[in-house]
């Protein structure tokens, strides 16, 4: 059969495949895109297939009789159709930006023609058209290979199509007038609908058929085919819709490319020809060149809403249409975003979509994926490419805003307003006929540039943009720029791209989550419309949700819902819990899962708090258990099973599985995925979850090769991502590999919501949390517990009832915390990712607030590189960055001032400035567009100053802006709440205000946090600076004009001593201070923050008081208020912290005689010295909680710290819980001794065996299995009188040793302690100089190096390393060898050897610890003075002679500084340099030695070992010669003068 036989026999075929579509159409039935998708499929071999040669044969046949391959080319761009390029001759098509003449010289180009301006009605029919060539597009998903047909069949195929678009459900419109066809064709026949033909490039479409897209370019005369094209060019103007006042990005960008201004040298012909049209009237200047930049974004947003909301297809869910906004939308409430790699251009949103127009419909889970995104690059030029040295782009420039604000500001109804719109745009006329020449070169640079990267589809514009951030290579304020945009399937650019006419390129590593999110003002949780939406297959979908809708117009695609659908309830949520209990394989060293189980609630309100009520009566789950390796389930253990699933009411009710048991893990594994895709939960929950539970079970997944891992989330996936990082650590979240698994889902973790939300925790472990916030006591399995419990069918089913209580206290406290609708405000607040709150990351939630504002006020943000990206520019540029970023500013932060310490039995006002950081940006307008602070080389000497006073808000800068708007808010929503009756909405009121709050108080954080993009070091030290003066200022106002004593200061607090025990005179007194400092500010707020009945103040950051709390019926009652004390820190034992309350109780307790008070506090010491040593103490109270901060083995000195040698202990034993960085590790001090525990508590257990502390420190589990006895005298010494004498140390009717002497301990030790002295040696161990171990006293010292007469230098190790036979008395002073310690050494045997000729002898040893005390002695001298003042610090190395004007005894201590309050102080204490002699003392003194132990027998043998031998001489000689050196130091002296002096009255 011949080849056009067949093709007719198939177009035939189709016609009648046609008929029956339009009676459906005509008898009121509608069909959508995809099925009639399928239809048109389905006829097989509509095209021929022509080998090479007759294709060959075809093209030539077709250029011999003239045809183009631009088809029916209606305005709308063109197609390729396939056919190849004859380059061997020229074509005037394809010519570059430069014309030339025969010879060589460059010719003008072209004017562009104006664009005719379209109808309404072709507008519409353009809309439509376009609509469901993307719908088709997106439905029929991957574009086929387009099989070679005949001419004549392919017309038949057009009027084909035409017929089944025209049965779809959509309104096509008037008809746009047909073009001259290219061959006869039947009369009868309509004008050729668009041809569905999907084309892999971007088409661009003119605004009307007589417009030509090139310059030089005349319009077609030959007839070809109509081509449809799938994207809307920028520049087409399409009927608008109302989408609820919203603007794109609102730029003010002119596309070089695509119009430029008329050059001045243009033809005159040319220009002639350029006049010629139509009988019609003259059409505008072309838009593109006339927009202003707010005009141009502006219309595009709305040409592509108008293309893809008029006439789309309907949206259906099983049948059903899906409910629309009105504005045509789909309401989507949007949840999470994700980002894939492998899908570059492409962002997948998550969320909910309603299935009815029902109030309170449900909804169903759902993905739209935002496709086509682009990158968008601003290319900052040099100064030098838009030069403006007479100031003629300045002038055109002001002249241009000015038109502009004219026209925007006048009404509607204004006679004048097109006047004013036409002076708009003749402004902007002229500023873009003097920017774009002046950028002709940077245009080239910048095309040679994506050139060279293989990206020929972009877009250039010239965009007016601001940039005031840290870069100092990028002019402040205005600026012109160059904005590219490219597909996002190339690779980003290097943040650190540079030109000959540029000099940096921002916006290089912005992902396009981050442009969605800025460009569509997606804020948060919230509803949005999707237009233009398709449905995608479900066999082609790339998640799991119920549906998945297309998106291909970008950004365009998502808009803020209308105001039908903003007013709609948030969807209900499904939150379910997931806890595992893990055991150890022992030969693969990983965790396997034993036993899984879900808690999960359905219909979770997320605006408001979920009542137990609701908690009890929705609460759902399901448990599975597995058969472990080598065991066999218990006896009976079906049947518990079985009587598990017919007892509960809701399986047997719905006949489902509450409790199954499967063979093996991998049958687990299989059923929680299958349950959890059944379930479908919005939010997973855990405690710890991202540091164990979901790495485990991805761990598990990975291991077991689960075909459909990927159902632990919401996108399709076949390899997973790397699951490594940061994960594993206790409570340190979720890897970003986890966390991209479960995108879609919401990762709940409490430990983190915890920490973040409950500050005055001392643990944050479930089982510490569930007693302390819900009033439950948890039962812990441990992990080597769990396969004992497999060996009955009851402890058994005692495992799988604690994992699921696990699981339900894990929920439960999320409910009590409100994570889920607290997070939920923080994220509408700031704009970011519901996700990225829920990790409590507080810097990206403030980032994201400032993204959108900057982004609104047209600012070029910084980019945020990551950790790769800044490592290769560091080594581009030769740095060396290291993995150590510093942690703390290096500015100085608040003022502290110097506290009057003393116990306060009167009432003591504490005023706190109202958010001061934040008050202080809004009260001096600082910002980053007004705080100058990158000076030139003639600013040279120039400080930082505040920026110039505003009178009124509206004349507030970005920052200062922001915070005004959340406190107007707050303080809005605090007023709805006072209103509110109703208890769930107060509580929704409670929690906006509260995420209002928190987001103020953390603007500031972002300016002073290194690893921020919003960095600004500068402004944060200059906030921190204001807020030294104006506390400063406060406490001098307070002492002059009130009269009052401040006793203490703290950032944005004062402390201030009314000498009144009349409340009400107190208050009185400190609101005459509060009028006093409120006049002098416009923005600052000083307020009462709380009233102390009585204080005890320590130190800085320490004190403790009773808080005067009002009660009923104006009474007051007292609250203990404690902050920094020794027992506030979970690192002191349980004894301790109970002990130092009570004795801050007596002493605070004011009614009573101190006297009385004091007395009580001997009583208490001497009962539980009584209680411990009779054993009446419960062993927990003695336990000791301190947390790794790293992983074991990163510890440097892990011998000196009890916590880390538990832990490793633990580690090397197989245990689990305790061992990794995060984890509190608890131990107690405890010995081996027969000795009775009064021996214990006298220190005369003798058990330590010359252990130092860390060697002393047990598990409570090891207390107990090596029968250990707790060392009462370490808890006695160093735990419980340290803590007792500082909380007592200003009290004159006692003191340390009276305290020891209760205890039972030697006074005479205590009696050197001067009463109120400092004690800055609070350690984790407790008990400061007095009672630290050695090792930890001088763990900070340095060694003492000694030298040999052959120069090799060693470390002494002192003369203690004898003692515990380390080291031979003969080797003493010389280096150590390998073999010391060996088997078969002389030391081993106890056999004498000769004295190394290396050892030192007498004179060498003494000149040598001469040489290093000097050594020390010079250091100490060579430090620094520094001027105590925090608001003027001073430093220098010289002394002063300064006066005082007061007190003359301060002469030599006072900064040169006048303006510095403070005294000069070493930067090296001096008690540092006598610790440091102390410590080589320690070394050489052979009676020190000798007191460390306990045993007479050990004592006597060193003795005897040491006594007359040359190294006791040695060290006796060189330990008097430093005792010369220690007698000069003025530390070890006590001016008995200050002792001995009597208290003032």
């Amino acid at each position: 059969m011949s080849s056009r036989r067949q093709a007719s026999s198939k177009a035939a075929k189709a016609l009648a495949a046609t008929a029956k579509l339009r009676e459906l159409r005509e008898g009121g039935k509608r069909s959508r895109i995809d099925e009639v998708e399928e239809e048109v499929d389905a006829i097989e071999n509509v095209y021929d297939e022509l080998d090479e040669n007759e294709y060959r044969e075809l093209v030539a046949k077709r250029r011999a009789q003239g045809g183009d391959f631009v088809v029916n080319d209606h305005g709308e761009g063109y197609e390729d159709m396939g056919e190849e390029e004859d380059w061997t001759t020229r074509n005037e098509n394809y010519s570059s930006d430069e014309e030339y003449d025969d010879r060589g010289k460059k010719l003008p180009k072209a004017a562009p023609e104006p664009k005719k301006k379209m109808s309404a009605q072709e507008k519409a029919k353009r809309a439509n058209e376009k609509a469901k060539s993307k719908a088709s597009l997106m439905v029929g998903g991957a574009p086929k290979k387009k099989k070679l047909d005949d001419v004549a069949a392919e017309a038949d195929t057009d009027a084909l199509l035409e017929d089944i678009l025209a049965g779809v459900d959509m309104d096509i419109g008037a008809q746009a007038p047909a073009p001259a066809p290219s061959r006869p064709k039947p009369a009868a026949r309509p004008a050729p609908a668009p041809v569905l033909r999907r084309s892999p490039r971007k088409l661009a479409t003119p605004v009307a058929p007589a417009a030509v897209r090139s310059p030089v370019k005349s319009p077609p005369t030959s007839s070809a085919k109509k081509s449809v094209t799938f994207d809307v060019e920028e520049d087409e103007a399409l009927p608008t819709v109302d989408v609820g006042g919203f603007d794109d990005d609102m730029e003010e960008d002119v596309d070089v490319d695509v119009a430029m201004p008329e050059p001045e040298h243009v033809r005159a012909e040319e220009k002639k020809a350029s006049t010629i049209r139509a009988k019609e009237d003259r059409p505008p200047e072309p838009e593109s060149m006339l927009k202003t930049l707010d005009e141009e974004e502006d219309d595009e947003a709305n040409e592509d809403l108008a293309t893809v909301t008029q006439d789309a297809a309907p949206v259906t869910f099983n049948g059903t249409e899906l409910p629309k906004a009105s504005d045509g939308s789909i309401p989507f409430f949007f949840m999470d975003a994700h980002e894939e790699k492998e899908s570059p251009g492409t962002v997948f949103l998550f969320g909910r979509i309603p299935v009815s127009n029902q109030p309170g419909a449900d909804t169903i889970s759902a993905c739209a994926a935002v496709q086509n995104m682009e990158r968008c690059m601003y290319i900052v030029p040099t100064p030098s490419t838009f030069n403006d040295p007479d100031g003629s782009l300045e002038e055109l420039g002001r002249q241009m805003e000015t038109t502009r604000h004219e026209f925007k500001m006048c009404p509607a109804n204004d006679a004048k307003k097109e006047e004013k719109q036409l002076a708009a745009k003749e402004a902007k006329k002229a500023l873009m006929k003097a920017l774009i020449p002046k950028s002709a070169e940077l245009r080239a640079e910048v095309k040679e540039v994506l050139k060279k990267r293989g990206i020929e589809n972009s877009k250039i514009t010239i965009v007016r943009r601001h940039y005031c951030f840290e870069r100092k290579d990028i002019l402040q304020g205005p600026l012109f720029v160059l904005k590219v945009k490219t597909p996002a399937t190339h690779a980003a650019f290097p943040s650190d791209l540079k030109g000959k006419h540029f000099i940096a390129a921002m916006g290089t590593q912005a992902p396009m989550l981050e442009l969605l999110t800025l460009k569509s003002k997606m804020k948060g949780p919230s509803w949005i419309g999707l237009h233009g939406a398709a449905i995608v297959p479900t066999e082609r979908q790339k998640s799991w949700c119920k549906l998945e809708l297309a998106l291909p117009n970008a950004h365009k695609s998502v808009r803020p819902a209308p105001n039908d659908i903003t007013t709609l309830p948030a969807p209900r949520l499904t939150v379910a819990s997931l806890n595992l209990q893990t055991i150890v394989n022992q030969q693969l060293n990983v965790n396997e899962i034993a036993v899984a189980s879900v808690q999960y609630i359905r219909g979770v309100n997320c605006e408001g708090m979920t009542t137990d009520h609701e908690q009890k009566s929705g609460l759902r789950h399901f448990t599975v258990v597995r058969k472990l390796d080598g065991l066999e389930f218990p006896q009976g253990w079906q049947n518990v099973a079985a009587q598990e699933n017919n007892t509960n009411v809701i399986a047997k009710r719905t006949g489902s599985v509450v409790l199954a048991t499967q063979m093996n893990e991998l049958g687990l594994l299989n059923f929680l995925l299958a349950k959890l895709h059944q379930l479908d939960p919005d939010v997973i929950v855990g405690h710890n979850i991202g540091g164990f539970n979901l790495d485990v079970l991805l761990r598990r997944l990975q291991a077991s090769k689960i075909g459909h891992w990927s159902r632990i989330g919401r996108m399709k996936r076949t390899r997973m991502p790397n699951i490594n990082g940061t994960g594993g650590a206790y409570g340190g979240g979720a890897s970003m590999g986890a966390l991209q698994c479960l995108a879609g889902r919401l990762l709940a973790d409490t430990y983190l919501s915890a920490k973040d939300l409950l500050g005055k925790e001392v643990s944050y472990t479930l089982t510490s949390l569930s007693g302390t916030q819900l009033g439950l006591r948890r039962v812990e399995v441990p992990t080597e517990e769990i396969p004992n419990h497999y060996h009955n069918a009851e402890s058994l089913m005692h495992l799988v009832k604690c994992t699921e209580n696990d699981a339900k206290l894990s929920l439960k406290l999320m409910f009590k915390m409100e994570v889920v609708p607290l997070t939920k405000q923080l994220s509408n607040i700031a704009g970011n990712l519901w996700s990225k709150t829920l990790g409590h990351t507080r810097a990206q939630r403030v980032e994201y607030l400032l993204l959108h504002e900057f982004h609104a006020r047209k600012y070029i943000v910084p980019d945020r590189l990551s950790a790769k990206e800044r490592r290769r520019v560091a080594a581009a540029n030769g740095d060396e960055e290291s993995g150590n970023e510093k942690k703390g500013p290096s500015y100085a932060g608040g003022l502290v001032l110097e506290p009057k310490k003393g116990l306060y039995d009167t009432h003591v006002l504490v005023l706190d400035f109202q958010s001061l950081y934040p008050s202080i940006i809004q009260e001096y307008n600082i910002c980053y567009t007004t705080v100058k602070r990158h000076f030139t080389e003639e600013d040279e000497g120039s400080s930082i100053e505040l920026p110039p006073p505003i009178s009124h808000d509206r004349d507030f800068a970005v920052l200062p802006a922001v915070i005004a708007r959340i406190v107007q808010s707050r303080r809005e929503v605090k007023g709805l709440m006072g209103r509110e009756n109703d208890p769930g909405r107060k509580k929704q009121y409670d929690l906006r205000q509260l995420a209002l709050k928190l987001t103020a108080n953390s603007m500031y954080g972002c300016l002073g946090f290194a690893q921020s993009r919003f960095f600004a070091e500068p402004i944060a030290a200059l906030i921190t600076s204001q807020g030294r003066k104006i506390l400063q200022h406060t406490v001098d106002i307070a002492s002059g004009k009130c009269d009052l004593d401040v006793i203490y200061g703290d950032t944005d607090s004062i402390m201030v001593n009314t000498k009144s025990h009349n409340l009400v005179e107190s208050k009185s007194l400190g609101g005459k201070l509060i009028r006093f400092v409120n006049k002098e500010y416009r923005k600052l707020v000083l307020e009462e923050d709380y009233v102390f009945r009585s204080m005890l103040l320590l130190k800085k950051k320490k004190y403790a008081a009773m808080k005067v709390v009002n009660g009923p019926n104006k009474t007051s009652t007292y609250k203990l208020e404690m902050k920094g004390i020794d027992i506030v820190r979970r690192d002191w034992a349980p004894i301790v912290k109970d002990l130092g309350k009570q004795t801050l109780e007596a002493l605070l307790d004011v009614d009573g005689d101190l006297e009385e008070r004091v007395g009580e506090i001997h009583d208490g010491l001497r009962r539980i010295r009584m209680d411990m040593i009779e054993n009446d103490v419960p062993m927990s109270k003695y336990v000791i909680t301190k947390q790794l901060t790293k992983a074991i083995e990163e510890y440097p000195d892990a011998k000196h710290q009890p916590h880390v040698m538990v832990a490793k202990r633990r580690a090397e034993a197989g245990k689990r819980d305790g061992t990794k960085a995060g984890e509190t590790v608890p131990y107690i001090i405890a010995l081996q001794s027969d000795a009775t525990l009064e021996e214990i508590a006298a220190g005369k257990g003798g058990g330590s065996g010359g252990k130092g502390l860390a060697e002393r420190a047990y598990h409570p589990e090891e207390i107990v299995e090596m029968g250990l006895k707790v060392d009462l005298h370490y808890y006695l010494s160093q735990q419980i009188h340290p803590v007792i004498s500082r909380l007592c140390a200003p009290i004159e009717q006692t003191d340390g040793a009276m305290m020891a002497e209760c205890l039972g301990l030697d006074s005479n030790k205590f009696k050197s302690q001067a009463r109120g002295a400092d004690d800055d040696f609070d350690d984790t161990f407790g008990g400061g100089a007095f009672a630290m171990d050695d090792d930890e006293r001088f763990a900070d010292c340095e060694p003492l190096t000694l030298k040999t007469r052959s120069g090799e230098e060693f470390d002494f190790c002192g003369v203690r390393a004898i003692l515990d036979g380390k080291v031979r008395v003969e080797d003493a002073l010389a280096p150590s060898t390998p073999d010391v310690g060996k088997e078969n050494t002389p030391v081993s045997q106890g056999k004498a050897a000769m004295i190394p000729t290396n050892s030192l002898d007498e004179a060498t040893l003494s000149n040598q610890v001469i040489l290093a005390a000097r050594e020390r002695i010079k250091e100490f001298y060579a430090a620094p003075l520094r001027s105590n003042d925090d608001v003027e610090r001073a430093e220098s190395r010289n002394v002063t002679l300064r006066t005082h004007h007061t007190d003359s005894s301060l002469t030599g201590t006072l900064s040169s500084d006048p303006m510095s309050k403070g005294t000069m102080e070493k930067t090296m204490p001096e008690e540092k340099l006598y610790n440091q002699l102390l410590h080589y003392k320690r070394l050489l003194s052979v009676a020190t030695a000798a007191r460390s132990t306990l045993k007479k027998e050990d004592r006597e043998n060193f003795l005897n070992k040491v006594r007359g031998t040359e190294l006791e001489r040695s060290l006796k000689t060189a330990e008097n010669t430093l005792d010369e050196i220690m007698n000069k130091c003025s530390y070890m002296w006590i001016s008995l003068a200050d002792l001995f002096k009597v208290a003032k009255a």
